[in-house]
């Protein structure tokens, strides 16, 4: 087990993780992204990127991290990527028209539908990747 630190919310953070890692593992066999921010009720943050911080946090950093990943996750056979979802969590209806969810209400809501649109995006990632070999899963934790 290794320790690598980047803090989530901020792009360029996840930026520099990945470019630790590639350094570090040059294969990785398996990445799997098991990242969550629940903001509290009643507030709702942005990211020095100016993105909401569930949204960043729980579809973003995991999209993006996965992304600068794959010349590594390419480099091994076979590959596997797997995001982490919310076993129980009641997943709203998607909205196309606010991936923020800046209509949801804060707290366990607001979280809901950032995992739900984590897992959409989750959907493009696996057929974007596929032409390299690499699955993508979504799976939920247990109640």
């Amino acid at each position: 087990v290794r320790l690598a630190l980047g803090d989530l919310s901020v792009q360029s953070q996840i930026k520099s993780l990945a470019t630790d890692l590639l350094k570090r593992f040059p294969v990785i066999d398996v990445l799997i992204n098991n990242a969550g921010n629940l903001s509290v009720q009643g507030s709702r943050e942005r990211t020095v990127d100016g993105v909401e911080k569930n949204v960043a946090v729980n579809v973003l950093a995991p999209l993006l991290l996965t992304r600068l990943l794959v010349p590594a996750l390419k480099a091994a056979t076979p590959v596997g990527n797997v995001q982490i979802t919310s076993g129980g969590t009641p997943f709203p209806s998607l909205n196309p028209k606010d991936m923020e969810g800046e209509t949801c209400a804060t707290g366990i809501p607001s979280y809901s539908h950032s995992k739900r649109v984590m897992e959409t995006m989750s959907l493009a990632l696996s057929r974007e990747l596929a032409q390299d070999g690499i699955a993508v899963n979504v799976v939920g934790g247990g109640n």
